[in-house]
């Protein structure tokens, strides 16, 4: 699955449709999308051996939320 696509020109994070959200809240603004870090996170984890320390830094990115998935994901 990939959680960001296009739908009849529109670009959708998993189903939010991106073009309404930016007109409610305005430009610029960031967009995440919590199944896109679970795979690539996952992905991730895959790629290295099982007991790799996967640390994520706090300077490289600072929203709580992306801070706590990956951090339920054991990052």
């Amino acid at each position: 699955m990939n959680s960001f696509d296009y739908r009849d020109g529109r670009l959708f994070a998993e189903d939010v449709d991106l073009t309404a959200l930016a007109a409610d809240v305005s430009t610029p603004f960031y967009c995440y999308s919590t199944a896109a870090l679970r795979q690539n996170y996952e992905a991730f984890a895959r790629a290295v051996p099982q007991d790799t320390l996967i640390a994520f830094s706090v300077k490289a990115n600072g929203n709580l939320a992306v801070l706590k998935t990956l951090a339920g994901l054991g990052a």
